[in-house]
């Protein structure tokens, strides 16, 4: 999945428990439920990019909606956070290209659990979806 999926997913799970904790536990164990699910994923650094660049908005956007709540008390921006972190470990593995010396560990990446493929365009219009639906949830709970 993409990095922004992940992140309106767990900024919701944030949204809809209010407890910063369970945020956070949320968001990260969505990530390897999202992954299960077929879908799209990119193979070059641009659109790369752009999902990053997309995904930080969205955290800046969290943090300003929750007006004086402190990155800590506010759960929809740790569940959102939360639920990209595993990502960091592809973006460096991405990084580092084949001469990478470490096996990745999050259970969606390593082989542990089923990691769904889906071709474009329908893998990317499904976490379309994903990232409309979440965001008005977020929404209308917030």
């Amino acid at each position: 999945m993409y990095v922004t999926t992940h992140l309106f997913a767990g900024a919701f799970i944030g949204a809809v428990l209010q407890n910063p904790v369970l945020a956070g536990i949320g968001g990260f164990c969505s990530h390897a439920l999202l992954d299960a699910i077929p879908h799209h994923d990119y193979q070059r650094p641009i659109p790369a990019a752009v999902d990053i660049g997309l995904s930080l908005a969205a955290l800046f956007m969290l943090n300003k909606s929750a007006g004086s709540l402190a990155f800590t008390k506010n759960p929809a921006l740790i569940g959102g956070f939360m639920a990209t972190l595993p990502d960091i470990e592809v973006g460096l593995s991405f990084l580092a290209g084949p001469k990478r010396r470490w096996r990745l560990i999050y259970p969606s990446h390593s082989g542990l659990l089923t990691h769904g493929k889906m071709a474009f365009p329908m893998g990317f219009l499904l976490q379309l979806a994903i990232v409309l639906l979440a965001a008005m949830g977020i929404h209308y709970v917030l």
